[in-house]
């Protein structure tokens, strides 16, 4: 799951229009996103194994109130994570829900890669190195390397690729493992939750 919510952080973060140039740019738009709807294509490339592991579904992440990771290839999940619980259901189960006080672990980790995508921009300069890039026509890359060790204990670089939006997320673990995302048919209006959407959020 560490990998989702810094995938999910990371596609927040660049949700913004093509004219931005620079990164604190590009954050400088993050208050005008407020709901964000999406599929998804994720490969996982796993050291060891011979062949990728690839699933495919959809997103929902609303400012202020939470993310819906709903897994629908090669079978079904979803996950809802706020900043107080994290849900898990499988079809025709009751949910199993974490509470913060269980697993504070997750949960600090879930808040310190939230943080450094606020509009307080200074968190991300002081934790990462910064590769910017304009490529041709309107495309970009932002390749982020981390300084801290404990962090560089989970992933090495992550390298954004995009235009108007960001399209692809490559995480590049330190055990040599990888991850790939390719974000399609994404969507910021309406900017507020639907009555089914908020019922995601309930309980």
């Amino acid at each position: 799951m560490r990998l989702l919510w810094v995938s999910l952080c990371f596609l927040l973060i660049c949700t913004s229009p093509a004219y931005a140039v620079t990164l604190a740019e590009v954050q400088s738009h993050l208050a005008a996103v407020d709901v964000l709807r999406a599929s998804y294509r994720q490969t996982r490339v796993v050291i060891g194994l011979n062949e990728p592991l690839e699933s495919s579904g959809t997103l929902l992440l609303a400012r202020n109130t939470g993310l819906v990771w709903s897994q629908e290839e090669p079978f079904q999940v979803q996950y809802v994570i706020t900043d107080e619980i994290f849900l898990q259901q499988f079809p025709g189960q009751p949910r199993k829900v974490k509470k913060k006080a269980d697993n504070r672990e997750l949960f600090k980790f879930v808040g310190f890669v939230s943080s450094l995508f606020t509009e307080q921009g200074s968190s991300l300069e002081q934790s990462f190195d910064i590769d910017f890039a304009m490529l041709a026509g309107e495309a970009w890359t932002i390749t982020l390397t981390p300084r801290a060790a404990n962090i560089r204990k989970v992933f090495t670089t992550i390298v954004l690729a995009g235009k108007q939006l960001v399209e692809d997320v490559e995480i590049n673990e330190a055990s040599g493992s990888k991850t790939l995302i390719h974000f399609s048919d994404m969507d910021t209006s309406p900017a507020l939750l639907s009555a089914d959407e908020k019922l995601f959020f309930q309980n």
